[in-house]
């Protein structure tokens, strides 16, 4: 864990530890009579005041604390991601006794028709999830490859058109959070509205605006764009019908 995050998680531990026994010693004392009768009820309001400034300055303690674990989150999602920026995943390849690299070349040359693609070009590839077993039922595994270069993946992502039709995908590796954000926002936008690159989700908006959603807060507010444009759109056509009416 980041020590930004440790210290401020000590700080506002050890400032309600303190202040909650301070507040218990004065309350007890307030119950107890060990102060003046004729000052006790002075002394439980004044009690009320500074627990009531307490618990405000703790509510800013805590919202601090939140948005720094939000931004902690979303740069180690950045990081991942970019870590992520030379890597494709392939579907649909069938899964036998094989070298996999030398099955992604000849995948890239018969289907992709890149013939110029090599092992240098390759940092590593394998398949990805665990291996059928004679009981399960039989699976042919995605594989992962990540490239030496971003232009050589570039190249073959351009090229996943070709393969339309067939029953092979090709998809980007996104971070498991980008990952459900992105089941997310098909479920939401629709499938042919929702697509990925270079790691981002893109979705296109019924205004015909095009979103690009990094984190929760973009998927939000991609949400409240596509619902304030589907009512407006509803709105319109409903004056539009009722104008029509009155015409008739």
């Amino acid at each position: 864990m980041d020590n930004l995050i440790k210290s401020k998680i000590q700080s506002v531990e050890d400032t309600f530890v303190n202040t909650m026994n301070q507040y218990e010693s004065k309350l007890e004392n307030a119950l107890t009579g060990t102060s003046s009768t004729h000052s006790q009820p002075s002394e439980i309001m004044q009690l009320a005041v500074e627990l009531k400034k307490f618990k405000a300055e703790l509510m800013q303690y805590v919202a601090a604390l939140k948005e720094t674990l939000i931004e902690m989150d979303q740069r180690l999602d950045n990081q991942e991601a970019y870590s992520r920026k030379n890597c494709l995943i392939f579907h649909g390849i069938a899964e036998l006794e094989e070298d996999v690299c030398s099955v992604m070349l000849t995948f890239f040359k018969e289907r992709l028709g890149l013939a110029n693609i090599g092992m240098n070009n390759i940092d590593n590839c394998h398949r990805l999830g665990s291996k059928s077993t004679p009981k399960s039922k039989h699976r042919d595994r995605p594989i992962i490859v990540k490239f030496t270069t971003y232009i050589v993946r570039h190249s073959v992502w351009g090229n996943k058109k070709m393969l339309k039709g067939t029953r092979y995908v090709i998809s980007e590796s996104l971070t498991k959070k980008r990952l459900e954000m992105y089941k997310k926002a098909q479920e939401i936008f629709s499938r042919r509205s929702t697509w990925t690159q270079d790691g981002r989700i893109c979705v296109l908006l019924s205004n015909g605006k095009k979103k690009t959603i990094t984190c929760e807060p973009d998927l939000e507010e991609a949400v409240v764009d596509f619902k304030e444009h589907k009512s407006a759109s509803a709105s319109v056509k409903i004056s539009t019908h009722n104008l029509r009416s009155a015409r008739k």
